[in-house]
């Protein structure tokens, strides 16, 4: 096995991810893969940026997340847990994102049945009329705002729909969805102030998600809300604070993450005019084109792992409880 390089020059971390490299990042990922694809940062990170390592931690189950990893790294932020849905003793409840099988496979086995190909192929006409109409209120200008008109509406629309939220909370989901937009992100990246409005919104959200299960066990709709309390109510393994969690990642996965692809997609396409006009010209090539446009300019920049038993990762001895530091945005080029 061979050793993770130190990299002092650049920094530590939170230098790789500075807000003056936010806007092309890759310069800085390609001189961090050619000097220490696996890097041992000052902040005690394993840091991977090959795809192949990235790509192997990712399937090997001796990585991983540690009960209440999300809880103690918040409690390090100075969150107030106590906001966070919580159930048996006061243990708050993590999405699915933050747990491993079995967990995660029944929280994810239980909500992709709201997301059947029969659902979303419904969905289909619904999100083209979307579309349609946000286009059609900026036709004919000579030039607009592309993130404001389509990219960011379009997603809250959708989402609001399958939540079944009216329009009047629309502003609100946006708000707590732009809040909780950088909760993934490793904790010395995010101010302190922006992560105690993380935690506000986190709450607030958690609180209206609440009445709005009220409301469904009431009046049940043809919604996403109203299929997971069915789930609950009918003795399925899920919990109503799960509930909650579920939807909190669903809102910020389904909005921001969608912003993030259309907007970086379009940036992409306008820098290549030859792919544009490829894509124009043989519309159905865009399947693949999205795919990849997610690689070229990965809406994720970044994900964690923790090794759960003692591992290699990238061919360095991995002691179990390191985190790893996985730079899908490095990855993917």
């Amino acid at each position: 096995m061979t050793p993770a390089r130190q990299l002092p020059e650049l920094g530590g971390l939170a230098d790789l991810f500075s807000r003056e490299r936010r806007a092309d990042p890759y310069p800085g990922y390609a001189r961090l893969r050619d000097a220490a694809p696996v890097w041992e940062a000052a902040n005690g990170f394993l840091v991977l940026s090959r795809h192949r390592d990235c790509a192997d931690v990712l399937r090997d189950v001796r990585f991983g997340h540690v009960e209440g990893e999300d809880v103690v790294m918040a409690r390090r932020r100075g969150e107030n847990v106590l906001r966070r849905p919580t159930e048996g003793e006061g243990r708050p409840v993590r999405s699915f994102l933050m747990l491993d099988p079995p967990d995660h496979t029944r929280l994810r086995r239980l909500v992709s049945r709201s997301f059947t190909p029969r659902r979303v192929e419904e969905l289909a006409p619904r999100i083209e009329a979307i579309t349609d109409g946000l286009l059609g209120a900026v036709s004919g200008r000579r030039s607009f705002d592309a993130v404001a008109a389509l990219a960011s509406p379009l997603p809250v629309a959708v989402i609001s729909e399958l939540f079944g939220v009216s329009d009047a909370d629309r502003g609100r989901l946006v708000r707590w969805s732009h809040a909780l937009a950088r909760g993934i992100e490793p904790s010395f990246l995010v101010p302190e102030e922006e992560r105690r409005t993380q935690a506000t919104a986190r709450g607030e959200f958690a609180e209206y998600l609440a009445g709005e299960i009220a409301r469904r066990r009431r009046a049940p709709r043809d919604d996403l809300v109203s299929d997971l309390v069915a789930l609950h109510d009918r003795g399925e393994s899920l919990t109503e604070p799960e509930i909650v969690a579920t939807c909190v990642l669903l809102l910020v996965a389904g909005h921001e993450t969608t912003t993030n692809l259309i907007g970086n997609g379009l940036y992409a396409l306008l820098q290549n005019p030859g792919q544009l006009d490829e894509l124009a010209r043989h519309p159905e090539l865009a399947a693949g084109a999205v795919e990849e446009l997610l690689r070229f300019d990965s809406p994720v920049q970044l994900t964690a792992r923790v090794a759960l038993q003692d591992a290699e990762a990238g061919g360095v001895a991995t002691k179990k409880g390191t985190y790893v530091l996985l730079l899908i945005g490095a990855a993917n080029r």
